[in-house]
């Protein structure tokens, strides 16, 4: 015996629609899903940082350092998502998580724009 069928008839339509409404309500309040590219490379004058994606963990490297960590693509956070956020990431040692946007690298409270193409050779 279902658990529809334990109900009186007058609330078996209801609890359908509830539960579908439960089970979209994820996707409707959900954010766009944006896949971020394998690689990038991100500079604010001559300093660089670099990040590869594999398998949904993050290299990324800054200096001659080397952090690594987790994507996560879901927006973490009380305010509403940031318009163009791709994923956040979650770099060891802790503190130094970087946020990826469509046009920028957020790390270190600063924002790192898209190095510029270098000519062929």
């Amino acid at each position: 015996m279902t658990f529809n069928a334990l109900l009186p008839s007058r609330f078996r339509g209801r609890v359908l629609l509830a539960g579908c409404l439960l089970a979209l309500s994820p996707l409707l309040h959900s954010q766009t899903l944006r896949i971020a590219p394998a690689s990038g490379k991100y500079c604010i004058g001559a300093e660089r940082v670099e990040y590869r994606i594999t398998d949904g963990n993050v290299l990324l490297r800054h200096g001659g350092r080397e952090y690594r960590g987790l994507t996560a693509y879901s927006y973490f956070g009380r305010q509403p998502v940031p318009a163009g956020f791709v994923t956040a990431f979650l770099l060891n040692p802790a503190g130094n998580d970087a946020l990826l946007f469509t046009d920028r690298l957020e790390w270190r409270g600063q924002p790192w724009r898209p190095c510029p193409e270098q000519p062929a050779r």
